[in-house]
């Protein structure tokens, strides 16, 4: 009566796909480190929300919600955990640490329809089948095309760092 959350009792629904983009420490937002960079008058704008002091916080409350996320889960479904960050510690550490809680939980490679040439921003994580897109805060105007639509074509990825990998529930 008038709590907030779920008890035992309570029947969740379960979803064939769920997507996790987790809290982080934004050191792979180019957009975030530029705009601290900028802003030297305003202390607050200036720190980070999470650093080396409260990391372990950040990194507790990646794997609740990455556990969550798995938890809401039916069998055969499929989710994605993705941050900005590109730090181990809360990309691909999480991923094991579910991984290894979970014996119903397994990777699933990240895959994508391009060449290697066209994807050269992409690299595997540490943990096999995850994914690390690196940051680039500047565009080659050479590789941009904009058609009648106003759509961008042949653009050179531009823009923050972010993780993604894929999990499954067996």
């Amino acid at each position: 009566q008038g709590d907030v959350g779920f008890n035992e009792t309570q029947i969740l629904e379960l979803f064939d796909r769920v997507l996790v983009d987790a809290e982080c420490s934004t050191d792979g937002a180019v957009r975030h480190i530029e705009k601290r960079r900028s802003s030297p008058s305003n202390q607050s704008c200036n720190a980070p929300a999470w650093n080396e002091l409260n990391m372990s916080e950040l990194v507790h409350l990646q794997k609740q919600l990455i556990e969550s996320g798995f938890n809401l889960l039916r069998k055969g479904g499929v989710m994605v955990y993705s941050t900005c960050s590109l730090s181990n510690e809360q990309n691909e550490e999480v991923v094991q640490w579910l991984l290894n809680k979970h014996e119903s939980a397994f990777m699933i490679a990240v895959s994508f329809k391009r060449s290697e040439e066209e994807l050269e921003f992409m690299e595997e994580g540490s943990l096999k089948g995850t994914v690390r897109f690196q940051p680039s805060s500047a565009r080659d105007s050479s590789d941009i095309e904009e058609t009648v639509e106003g759509h961008i074509r042949n653009l050179t990825f531009s823009g923050g760092g972010f993780f993604l990998a894929k999990i499954g529930k067996a």
